[in-house]
């Protein structure tokens, strides 16, 4: 990826639970970085899981030389379960 142009996330959550359970998922982003939509909302079924795609926006004036973690928010039923999962964006010098 580079500097000001979006990628995708996609986030998968699964239900442990024997009943249906409404999910939010966000993420926590760098600062200045944006996410498209800012939550997804889920309706998990009992032992099944599900996904959702985001599109991240990176600011024009990011150098690309820094490792920064995005990490997926979930609540559950409005319980927070926290940030579950991370990844790591990197961009290299040849990138761009």
């Amino acid at each position: 990826m580079r500097p000001g142009e979006k990628f995708h996330v996609g986030v998968r959550v699964r239900n442990y639970k024997n009943n249906v359970v409404n999910g939010k998922i966000s993420l926590e982003l760098p600062r200045k970085w944006t996410s498209e939509p800012v939550a997804r909302f889920v309706e998990l079924m009992p032992g099944k899981e599900t996904g959702a795609i985001f599109d991240i926006l990176a600011p024009v004036n990011w150098n690309g030389r820094q490792r920064l973690a995005i990490a997926a928010d979930i609540l559950l039923d409005g319980t927070p379960v926290g940030q579950i999962a991370e990844t790591i964006v990197r961009v290299d010098d040849n990138d761009y």
